[in-house]
């Protein structure tokens, strides 16, 4: 089932500020958080029109490791981030991962 999940959105965020996006389950949260961090579309497939920018680079074109060096996103339930069961390979992870 197809469903639009956000539309007409700009969101600039400048060097320094801390923004907070809040509102009710199901309001885009999570899907404007997955596209900054261009696992949408590039790990969840999704149909995505306009663009997302993240420091003058696309996150249709960088891959997600690139992106990762500069935004990132820490999801509710924090077991379903990790990928390996040491630290020491888990942040090598974020340095050499290709999508």
């Amino acid at each position: 089932m197809e469903r639009e999940a956000l539309r007409a959105l700009t969101l600039r965020v400048n060097a320094g500020q801390f923004v907070l996006v809040t509102g009710p389950s199901g309001c885009g949260k999570s899907t404007l958080a997955l596209a900054v961090c261009g696992l949408i579309p590039q790990a969840n497939p999704a149909q995505m029109q306009g663009s997302v920018r993240v420091f003058g680079r696309s996150t249709r074109d960088q891959p997600v490791h690139a992106l990762a060096e500069q935004v990132g996103i820490v999801f509710q339930n924090p077991s379903a981030q990790f990928f390996y069961g040491q630290v020491e390979e888990e942040v090598a992870f974020g340095r050499s991962a290709c999508f």
